[in-house]
Protein backbone atom coordinates (compact mmCIF):
# COMPACT_ATOMS: atom_id res chain seq x y z
CA UNK A 1 0.00 0.00 0.00
CA UNK A 2 1.37 3.40 -1.03
CA UNK A 3 1.41 6.27 1.53
CA UNK A 4 -0.28 9.59 0.78
CA UNK A 5 2.52 11.99 -0.19
CA UNK A 6 0.52 15.05 -1.19
CA UNK A 7 2.40 17.78 0.71
CA UNK A 8 5.14 15.88 2.51
CA UNK A 9 8.89 15.91 2.08
CA UNK A 10 11.24 13.05 2.92
CA UNK A 11 13.32 15.00 5.44
CA UNK A 12 12.10 17.67 7.85
CA UNK A 13 15.06 19.93 7.01
CA UNK A 14 13.91 20.03 3.35
CA UNK A 15 10.55 21.60 4.19
CA UNK A 16 11.63 25.18 3.36
CA UNK A 17 14.32 24.30 0.84
CA UNK A 18 13.96 25.49 -2.74
CA UNK A 19 14.57 22.81 -5.37
CA UNK A 20 15.65 24.19 -8.73
CA UNK A 21 14.74 27.41 -10.51
CA UNK A 22 11.08 28.33 -10.96
CA UNK A 23 9.68 28.59 -14.48
CA UNK A 24 8.32 32.06 -13.86
CA UNK A 25 11.04 34.29 -12.47
CA UNK A 26 9.78 36.84 -9.97
CA UNK A 27 13.26 37.48 -8.58
CA UNK A 28 14.52 39.10 -11.80
CA UNK A 29 13.34 42.67 -12.45
CA UNK A 30 11.06 43.12 -15.46
CA UNK A 31 12.65 45.06 -18.30
CA UNK A 32 10.96 48.18 -19.64
CA UNK A 33 11.56 47.18 -23.25
CA UNK A 34 10.76 43.70 -24.49
CA UNK A 35 13.32 41.94 -26.62
CA UNK A 36 13.27 38.75 -28.65
CA UNK A 37 16.68 37.97 -27.14
CA UNK A 38 15.29 37.98 -23.58
CA UNK A 39 14.27 34.39 -22.91
CA UNK A 40 13.20 34.87 -19.28
CA UNK A 41 9.59 34.06 -18.40
CA UNK A 42 8.17 36.92 -16.35
CA UNK A 43 4.70 35.40 -16.12
CA UNK A 44 3.13 37.60 -18.78
CA UNK A 45 3.36 35.08 -21.62
CA UNK A 46 0.15 33.70 -23.09
CA UNK A 47 -0.89 30.13 -22.32
CA UNK A 48 -0.33 27.46 -24.99
CA UNK A 49 -4.09 27.09 -25.57
CA UNK A 50 -4.31 30.82 -26.37
CA UNK A 51 -1.68 30.38 -29.07
CA UNK A 52 -3.19 27.20 -30.53
CA UNK A 53 -6.80 28.35 -30.42
CA UNK A 54 -7.06 32.13 -29.86
CA UNK A 55 -10.27 33.76 -28.67
CA UNK A 56 -12.63 35.30 -31.22
CA UNK A 57 -11.80 38.91 -30.35
CA UNK A 58 -8.02 38.44 -30.26
CA UNK A 59 -7.68 39.37 -33.92
CA UNK A 60 -9.27 42.74 -33.10
CA UNK A 61 -6.80 43.38 -30.27
CA UNK A 62 -9.32 42.72 -27.49
CA UNK A 63 -8.18 40.41 -24.69
CA UNK A 64 -10.19 38.52 -22.07
CA UNK A 65 -8.95 41.05 -19.53
CA UNK A 66 -10.79 43.80 -21.42
CA UNK A 67 -14.08 41.96 -20.87
CA UNK A 68 -13.52 41.79 -17.10
CA UNK A 69 -12.44 45.35 -16.30
CA UNK A 70 -15.04 47.11 -14.09
CA UNK A 71 -16.65 49.98 -16.00
CA UNK A 72 -19.12 52.73 -15.18
CA UNK A 73 -22.69 52.81 -16.45
CA UNK A 74 -21.81 55.45 -19.05
CA UNK A 75 -18.83 53.48 -20.34
CA UNK A 76 -20.88 50.28 -20.72
CA UNK A 77 -23.66 52.18 -22.50
CA UNK A 78 -21.16 53.85 -24.86
CA UNK A 79 -19.45 50.54 -25.66
CA UNK A 80 -22.69 48.77 -26.50
CA UNK A 81 -23.99 51.72 -28.54
CA UNK A 82 -20.72 51.72 -30.50
CA UNK A 83 -21.22 48.09 -31.52
CA UNK A 84 -24.85 48.71 -32.47
CA UNK A 85 -26.93 47.82 -29.38
CA UNK A 86 -29.14 50.81 -28.58
CA UNK A 87 -31.32 50.00 -25.58
CA UNK A 88 -34.14 52.20 -24.35
CA UNK A 89 -33.25 53.91 -21.07
CA UNK A 90 -35.53 51.72 -18.94
CA UNK A 91 -34.32 48.47 -20.47
CA UNK A 92 -30.67 49.49 -20.20
CA UNK A 93 -31.12 50.41 -16.52
CA UNK A 94 -32.87 47.08 -15.88
CA UNK A 95 -30.03 45.13 -17.53
CA UNK A 96 -27.35 47.19 -15.78
CA UNK A 97 -29.00 46.67 -12.38
CA UNK A 98 -29.21 42.93 -13.05
CA UNK A 99 -25.49 42.93 -13.93
CA UNK A 100 -24.78 44.73 -10.63
CA UNK A 101 -26.67 41.99 -8.78
CA UNK A 102 -24.96 39.18 -10.70
CA UNK A 103 -21.43 40.39 -9.92
CA UNK A 104 -22.21 41.70 -6.40
CA UNK A 105 -20.77 45.09 -7.27
CA UNK A 106 -20.49 47.54 -4.39
CA UNK A 107 -19.03 50.43 -6.39
CA UNK A 108 -21.69 50.69 -9.12
CA UNK A 109 -19.38 49.32 -11.81
CA UNK A 110 -19.76 46.15 -13.88
CA UNK A 111 -17.65 44.35 -16.42
CA UNK A 112 -18.68 43.91 -20.03
CA UNK A 113 -18.83 40.15 -19.34
CA UNK A 114 -21.31 40.71 -16.47
CA UNK A 115 -23.41 42.99 -18.65
CA UNK A 116 -23.46 40.42 -21.45
CA UNK A 117 -24.60 37.73 -18.98
CA UNK A 118 -27.38 40.05 -17.78
CA UNK A 119 -28.43 40.70 -21.41
CA UNK A 120 -28.71 36.94 -21.93
CA UNK A 121 -30.69 36.53 -18.70
CA UNK A 122 -33.11 39.36 -19.59
CA UNK A 123 -33.25 38.97 -23.37
CA UNK A 124 -37.06 38.89 -23.44
CA UNK A 125 -37.68 41.99 -21.28
CA UNK A 126 -39.20 44.91 -23.17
Amino acid sequence: MRPNCSNKVRHADHENKCFGTPSIRTDIPYKNRKSMADYQNYGDEPEAIDLISPATFTECGVSEYDFQVPRSKEQVKALFETIGYNYKTGKFNCIFNRALEMCNSQDGMVSVRSFMMAVNALHNVE
